[in-house]
């Protein structure tokens, strides 16, 4: 069953995402699917007033927007030294 719901979700998905790199170390993602698709982003978090980890912001269809901060990343990683830090993008869709 778990993989007729990724096939599924592959279907959703469509031509998917593509990830850019910006200047130094900012990462943009345009939405290249028909429908929306959901990440998971500190930066986004941070944007939004919320707690890291705290949601999943729905990225629309043709959207471009950044969803990582090179500079956000150094400064949560200066604040936290003793705690290993990986910025990630958990790029999922609701079926």
């Amino acid at each position: 069953m778990s993989c007729w719901m990724c096939v599924l979700c592959r279907l959703y998905i469509g031509k998917g995402v593509v990830l850019d790199v910006c200047g130094e170390g900012d990462v943009w993602l345009r939405c290249l699917s028909n429908h929306s698709v959901f990440v998971m982003s500190y930066y986004l978090d941070h944007e939004a007033g919320r707690a890291p980890g705290d949601t999943v912001h729905k990225i629309h269809p043709s959207a471009y927007i950044k969803v990582s901060s090179q500079q956000q990343s150094c400064l949560v990683y200066q604040s936290v030294p003793s705690t290993v830090i990986v910025t990630y993008i958990s790029v999922c869709c609701a079926v």
